[in-house]
């Protein structure tokens, strides 16, 4: 326990958590964020001295002790984490103006393909960074800051992955972004990895994580789909996918290839087309780089789901958080949207039972319900009921090393 809380303390000088909340805005303004800091050095004080106080009991919080997943029909399920689409690029109009012809074609290539798209907006457990506290959120059901995210780790709490490999899905998670190792995967429970060293890219790099959008899923696709050839023994497939090409500084944005064999050998661009891509942008206004960043995926998601997704999967596609506040601005609500899409329109009736409606602009109007809630309408929209079990206790401090 003492060791969690040292290492989180070491983590506060170079990343500043934030206290989440469902209507929390963002503040540069410096006593706050000193007032931030001296909280999390509190909180990291009573963890180390075994007072774990609310995550006691988050940790301990009921779950389904199984979940058949009889609904999804045994039908390929897609977790895609969009970097950064918060819903600031939605409601502020100058932003809005800048993507819609993205948003449109989105809209008209999946709509072409056969899938019915509902979207809502979900409540994310952090503001312009941190995005492993958004994914373990979701897989989690347990809304998650740095302390319970580590807390976690060390119990015995199930997650989606696991819950899909119960119900007999072969779980893959895809993180272009993890480039050395990273044993805290494990207690996930997915059956395979691809890391940025497993995806073999050799083109150049693009933004921070240097592997484009585009590129891995093409990779995904060629490895992970399967056909049985009929005989109706091939495993439905469940991939938790990480897209990284709007991650922070948005810049540069690669090239969208509509002929998807040359996403990452880009031999059809020209000198010119380089010479745009990494032209140096106003490092004091980043916003166009950023809008450039989440148009790029808008057009890679509808080409790879009009080409690349079998048919009647689940496909779920989501921000994990806003964009940062010299993004986002002043005072923004900390929701992201959420898309969920299949050729099979019954896959969607639990997901239209909450609320999501038709379009890719998910309306405004509040209250939105928070990530944490997403793991269990997931089991429960899609599997039959069953009486929650309660979670397990926490390690008591003295036995952690």
């Amino acid at each position: 326990m003492a060791a969690i809380a040292l290492a989180l303390v070491a983590g506060a000088v170079t990343a500043l958590p934030r206290v989440p909340q469902e209507t929390a805005a963002v503040s540069t303004n410096l006593s706050r964020e000193i007032a931030q800091q001296g909280a999390f050095f509190y909180r990291a004080w009573q963890v180390a001295h075994g007072n774990l106080g609310p995550y006691a009991a988050a940790l301990a919080a009921p779950q389904r002790a199984s979940a058949d997943l009889a609904g999804l029909k045994r039908r390929d399920v897609l977790l895609i984490y969009f970097e950064s689409y918060g819903t600031v690029a939605l409601d502020n109009p100058a932003y809005r103006a800048a993507i819609a012809p993205a948003l449109a074609r989105f809209a008209e290539k999946t709509a072409s393909s056969g899938y019915t798209l509902l979207s809502n907006r979900l409540v994310s457990p952090t503001f312009g960074g941190g995005s492993w506290l958004a994914h373990g959120t979701m897989a989690s059901g347990i809304k998650l800051d740095q302390f319970l995210s580590r807390l976690l780790l060390e119990s015995d709490r199930r997650s989606l992955p696991r819950y899909m490999a119960t119900a007999g899905y072969r779980a893959v998670n895809v993180m272009p972004g993890i480039k050395r190792p990273w044993p805290e995967g494990r207690f996930w429970g997915f059956d395979e990895h691809y890391y940025a060293s497993d995806l073999d890219y050799r083109g150049p790099e693009f933004g921070w994580f240097g592997i484009p959008d585009q590129y891995t899923l093409k990779k995904f696709a060629t490895r992970e789909t399967r056909d049985d050839g009929g005989a109706g023994d091939r495993r439905p497939l469940f991939a938790q996918i990480v897209l990284v090409s709007s991650h922070t500084p948005f810049y540069p944005v690669p090239p969208y290839r509509a002929a998807w064999a040359d996403a990452g050998d880009y031999v059809g661009v020209t000198p010119a087309e380089w010479e745009n891509i990494f032209r140096q942008p106003d490092w004091n206004d980043l916003a166009p780089s950023y809008l450039e960043s989440i148009s790029y995926d808008l057009d890679v998601l509808g080409g790879f789901l009009a080409t690349r997704v079998a048919d009647g999967a689940l496909v779920i596609i989501l921000g994990d958080h806003q964009p940062p506040a010299f993004i986002s601005g002043e005072q923004q609500p900390w929701t992201v949207p959420i898309y969920v899409l299949s050729k099979d329109a019954a896959l969607l009736e639990p997901f239209a039972a909450l609320g999501y409606q038709p379009g890719v602009e998910p309306a405004p109007t509040p209250p939105f319900r928070g990530m944490e809630s997403f793991l269990g309408d997931f089991l429960d929209g899609f599997s039959t009921p069953e009486p929650r079990l309660a979670g397990p206790p926490p390690v008591p401090p003295a036995t952690q090393p």
